[in-house]
């Protein structure tokens, strides 16, 4: 799962892998991005990414809740910046 910011073109994308595909609607992906949109166009874009991640974690976990199992080949939570 990616949310993709290009601050360069004021452009946003969520990328999901093969097992969302088909089970979140490209509407519910739509209505995240334009929440985010409009977040960020005001004065605190750090709530509104919040805001977002929370979105897309509800989305996701209504189709694969969380497991209470360790999962050692689980990426950092932590947000990356590239470049």
């Amino acid at each position: 799962m990616l949310i993709y910011l290009l601050l360069a073109d004021h452009a946003i994308e969520i990328v999901a892998d093969r097992g969302l595909h088909g089970r979140v609607s490209p509407a519910q992906w739509q209505r995240v991005c334009t929440h985010l949109r409009e977040g960020l166009r005001g004065s605190n874009p750090v709530e509104a990414l919040q805001d977002a991640i929370d979105e897309v974690s509800s989305l996701i976990e209504g189709h694969f809740p969380a497991s209470t199992r360790s999962n050692d080949d689980a990426l950092p939570n932590s947000p990356q910046l590239l470049g």
